[in-house]
């Protein structure tokens, strides 16, 4: 609590994060593979909005903190970390996670320097599965977590999909169609959504509206790109974008708090209505 209030002190609007509850588990002292992916979803957010993460982590010969700045890449991840969806009662949408290109974080670490990799489960160095606690440093006008804003693109993203097989697309075909996208969040400034308005070429539509409407100093934004192509998206010819969700990050109330929407998920399949 006290670190907290210091980093609320110096004009950051700081939260603590648990990513875990092995402390609490009597003989645990370490999260599980489960929890090393969740942890890894949960903190992605925030590096790729290039926020600072304070991780609290207790290894085995005691407590410590590093911070984490960055993450690597794959572009070709075997596995994928996803986030489920429920369709129906009986049946989930699994949707790739942007995490699942990122193998390791970049941490600054006071014991052993900076730039270093924190992988998710090492036996002989600090790793993500020794985290109890994630702290991002989020500025002081962001009222809205990163966790908090996810949860509306996917209740979005179920009403959609449940809307398609109301329309006759089958489940089974519902779950290819997620499985072939991959989502990605990130706090973006308003100007730099001009200017990527203003140079790439897109719907002269969703143009104009990125360049004029009215938007907050900062929004959380959520994309969902082609997972195929996702791992060279860096690259000009691969236009991997096929939704945009802006999501306003000084709200107060989540369901209205979603300020734009641009789909284009009838490209993807025949069996998708416009």
């Amino acid at each position: 609590l006290l670190m907290i209030d210091a980093f609320r002190a110096a004009g950051y609007s700081a939260h603590s994060m648990p990513l875990g509850d092995f402390l609490l588990a009597s003989g645990a002292d370490k999260l599980s593979p489960d929890q090393v992916d969740a942890a890894f979803k949960t903190i992605h957010p925030y590096v790729e909005s290039e926020i600072p993460v304070i991780l609290i982590l207790f290894p085995p010969d005691g407590g410590h903190a590093v911070v984490v700045v960055g993450h690597t890449w794959n572009a070709n991840p075997t596995v994928h970390r996803t986030v489920q969806v429920a369709l129906s009662g009986t049946c989930n949408l699994a949707f790739s996670h942007a995490a699942s290109f990122v193998p390791t974080f970049i941490v600054h670490n006071d014991n052993a320097g900076p730039y270093r990799e924190l992988r998710g489960i090492d036996p002989y160095d600090y790793s993500l599965q020794h985290a109890a606690y994630a702290i991002p440093l989020l500025p002081a006008d962001v009222f809205m977590s990163a966790e908090e804003a996810l949860t509306l693109p996917l209740e979005i993203l179920g009403d959609l999909f449940r809307a398609f097989v109301q329309g006759g697309m089958s489940e089974q075909d519902a779950q290819q169609l997620a499985g072939r996208l991959t989502v990605r969040l990130s706090l973006v400034e308003k100007r730099k959504i001009r200017h990527w308005a203003a140079i790439e070429p897109m719907a002269s539509e969703l143009k104009e509206q990125l360049r004029l409407m009215d938007l907050p100093k900062r929004l959380w934004v959520f994309e969902l790109h082609l997972s195929a192509l996702y791992g060279a998206h860096e690259h000009a010819a691969a236009n991997t974008l096929v939704g945009l969700i802006l999501i306003d990050s000084t709200g107060d109330i989540l369901g209205s708090s979603v300020l734009l929407m641009h789909l284009n998920l009838p490209a993807l399949s025949a069996a998708v209505p416009h």
